[in-house]
């Protein structure tokens, strides 16, 4: 805080219209004592014309008393042998209501803006609020400010310069390139934050991000994840007391508070001991020679007039610059005065910027700016203890440590501006592959024994009767869902290729599989759900084989408009990051998984599972309905409908655990679970179909069921009908399901030349 700065300008400000403004008898109003408007009092008796400054300043932390010093010193020194001088001084405790009436009252006669102001200087003040409105009053009447904090962009002069080139030399002494910047909304914050971003531009220093607080919890929340998003670890923050304070509140409930960032601000926070502060805060301050003689006596003096009964402790960091502003500001009129220089605003604004003055603090000198040419002190905050220690004297040009800093939770290495993030691919272990893979080959050969089975044995009528051709789309099926695990393992890196392999395979081996075993169950119930048989249009194999092609076709067409309009594309998705345990403080392991993406996957699935569901329901209820078809080697109602059972209860246990239950980082269970979910569905369903058939024919019962069937069908028959061993079959219609025994009309003949 506290640099002397010269605030001017020419800026146009509305003529203020007074009325009813009531200037304070007692300016010590937030004081437990009375004051004068002025200090010292006015003596009736004097016949002197009155020199005043007018200082308007906090009048705690002794800080009042150090301007009465200043004004003893000029009255003790006679520089103004033919003046009475003086001060006209207000406390407004940070109240920009009054500011506009201290304003009047400290600086216009009459409180009369008409009339010519009867301060040539006004001294402070140190609240961003007030500064502002001092400004464009100021500025409509040519007087000229010498204010202890720089703040107020509203003016001509930029006087930011020299506070934010020491924060430059600070991000370079620890090598940090990339910082985020997040100042108040404030003038003080404004200019900061601008001088702060050309500079940085100037010396190969990022700015990744730069805002303003725009006040409140939640836009603190909002701005802080922004500033989360970016990954920069070092924050630049030119705030007062009050913004700095929501802010760091937040940042600390947000984890940004951590031994893995860094905080450097300004004198608008450095300094002050409320227990707000990040720990291992760097914050820059004017830089104060304690052993300085000037500096010594004024602290003695100080503490001579302090008054404690309050209960507020005197800030010495910042005493000394309330005093050498006042000091400053009578030796300029001085200056002009011996130069026999005319105090007129011009005068004043060239005088301010060309003075040099030997305060408390050191030499104080003004650049063109009207911003002081002074060193800078760097200050660390230690939460533990709540206290500041000095650790570098930043100049214009370098820093000079004097200690080491100690960052946040006791950290000594100097923490780094922007992790270093490693992208790291969450992947299928080699061993998931290859068991995957050795699941799918063991699936394939299971399947290709089957077929074999069913080929080498079609001529078998236990065999012929349940179909060959279809028994051998079912293991076909089931071949192409083993090929899909198979292709889905053959990379731990996804593609579009697997994906759409994975979908292509997995539909047309359901509607293989399923389809095959639903229009057997269907082939049974025409033949077994009329009461009469009689037709001239068989069900024969080759209409079943249409069936299954006209089921793939129905397929092929879902999948080209699908594949064709919305192909799918590979994604990244990140998930949430972690510190790398080899180093974590400074590097992050950023893990990912890489996902297929289709605009219409949603939908293409939605219609596939309805349209298939329904499949597999009617073919349900058709192997409900010939349950009692006691033909092992025609029925396979029973072992459809376990099938279709295992398979369902597969899906409904592994599908929502995998959709719901599983996290996106457990890409190998879920590759796991999903892939041996499909074996285990097709597996079963061949197992279940297919084993009791090779029971039967391996151990030589096949031929003895065949003759038993043949006669239970035949029993009962009325040997007075014609013999209807060549008449097809009808088309049923609703009807009664039949028993065996029932049967009379159904007769070998019938049935073989029905399963044509």
């Amino acid at each position: 805080m506290l640099n002397l700065v010269l605030v001017g300008g020419l800026l146009l400000f509305a003529d203020v219209i007074v009325s009813q403004i009531v200037c304070d008898e007692n300016p010590c109003l937030f004081w437990p004592v009375r004051c004068c408007p002025t200090y010292p009092c006015l003596d009736p008796a004097s016949t002197k014309p009155v020199l005043a400054l007018s200082v308007f300043v906090n009048f705690h932390y002794g800080f009042r008393e150090a301007v009465q010093v200043a004004v003893d010193d000029v009255r003790a020194s006679g520089m103004f042998p033919d003046y009475d001088v003086h001060v006209r001084w207000y406390d407004g405790h940070e109240d920009t209501n009054r500011a506009p009436v201290a304003f009047l009252c400290t600086a216009f006669h009459n409180l009369s803006l008409a009339e010519p102001p009867v301060v040539p200087i006004l001294i402070g003040p140190d609240y961003s609020g007030m500064a502002a409105t001092f400004a464009n009053i100021a500025n409509r009447d040519t007087i000229k400010l010498v204010y202890i904090v720089r703040q107020a962009s509203v003016l001509d002069v930029l006087t930011y310069n020299n506070q934010a080139q020491a924060l430059i030399n600070i991000i370079r002494h620890f090598q940090w390139h990339t910082v985020v910047v997040f100042g108040s909304s404030d003038a003080y914050g404004t200019g900061l934050i601008t001088q702060f971003s050309a500079l940085a531009a100037n010396n190969s220093i990022t700015v990744a991000l730069a805002m303003q607080f725009e006040g409140g919890v939640s836009s603190a929340q909002l701005q802080l994840q922004r500033i989360l998003s970016t990954n920069v670890r070092v924050i630049v923050c030119p705030m007062l007391t009050d913004p700095s304070n929501v802010v760091f509140r937040v940042a600390r409930s947000m984890g940004m508070t951590g031994r893995h960032y860094v905080w450097v601000g300004t004198d608008g926070i450095a300094g002050k001991v409320d227990g707000v502060t990040p720990d291992g805060f760097l914050g820059t301050t004017p830089y104060v020679d304690t052993t300085l003689p000037a500096y010594t006596s004024l602290v003695q003096r100080v503490n001579a007039t302090l008054n404690y009964s309050s209960g507020v402790q005197p800030d010495f960091s910042k005493i000394p610059f309330e005093y050498d502003a006042t000091m400053f500001g009578f030796h300029v009129l001085w200056q002009m005065r011996q130069s026999s220089i005319r105090w007129t605003p011009t005068a004043i604004l060239a005088a301010i910027r060309s003075t040099t003055y030997n305060g408390s603090t050191g030499t104080i000198q003004m650049d063109s700016n009207g911003d002081r040419i002074s060193p800078y002190s760097l200050l660390n905050y230690n939460a533990a203890d709540n206290t500041w220690t000095l650790v570098a004297i930043v100049t214009d040009a370098s820093a000079r440590f004097v200690s080491t800093p100690v960052f946040a939770e006791g950290r000594l290495s100097v923490p780094i501006d922007v992790p270093v993030v490693s992208r790291q691919r969450m992947t299928v272990g080699l061993a998931s592959q290859l068991a995957v893979i050795v699941a799918g080959a063991l699936g394939i050969a299971i399947a290709a024994a089957v077929i074999s089975f069913s080929t080498w044995n079609r001529n078998l009528p236990f065999i012929k009767f349940s179909t060959p051709v279809m028994n051998n789309c079912i293991a076909l099926g089931t071949v192409l869902a083993y090929m899909a695990m198979i292709v889905n393992a053959a990379s731990n890196v996804v593609s579009a290729f697997q994906c759409t392999c994975w979908v292509v395979f997995v539909t047309v081996a359901f509607s293989l599989s399923f389809g095959g075993l639903f229009l057997k169950t269907y082939r049974v119930y025409k033949v077994f759900s009329q009461g009469s048989m009689v037709t001239r249009s068989p069900i024969t194999t080759t209409r079943l084989i249409l069936g299954v092609v006209a089921l793939v076709g129905v397929d092929a067409a879902l999948l080209i408009g699908f594949l064709t309009m919305a192909p799918y594309r590979i994604v990244d998705i990140d998930l949430p990051a972690h510190p790398d345990p080899s180093n974590p403080d400074d590097d992050i392991i950023q893990p990912f998984v890489t996902r297929c993406q289709s605009d219409l996957a949603s939908t293409f699935a939605a219609v596939v599972l309805v349209y298939k569901g329904i499949i597999v329901l009617y073919g349900a209820l058709l192997a409900f309905q010939t349950r009692d078809v006691a033909i092992p080697a025609l029925n396979d109602s029973k072992q459809i409908g376990l099938a279709i059972y295992t398979s369902a209860m597969i899906a409904v246990v592994i599908v929502p655990i995998d959709m719901f239950v599983l996290q996106d980082s457990q890409v190998a269970t879920s590759f796991i679970l999903t892939s041996f979910a499909t074996f285990f569905a097709f597996t079963s369903m061949l197992l279940i179909l297919f084993v009791p058939k090779v029971v039967v024919v391996m151990n030589g019962t096949a031929t003895t069921m065949h003759k038993s069937e043949t006669n239970q069908m035949t029993q009962g028959r009325d040997n007075n009908r014609p013999d209807l061993a060549d008449v097809k079959v009808v088309k049923p219609s609703p009807a009664p399901r039949k028993r065996t025994a029932d049967l009379h009309d159904v007769v070998p003949g019938n049935v073989a030349k029905a399963i044509q």
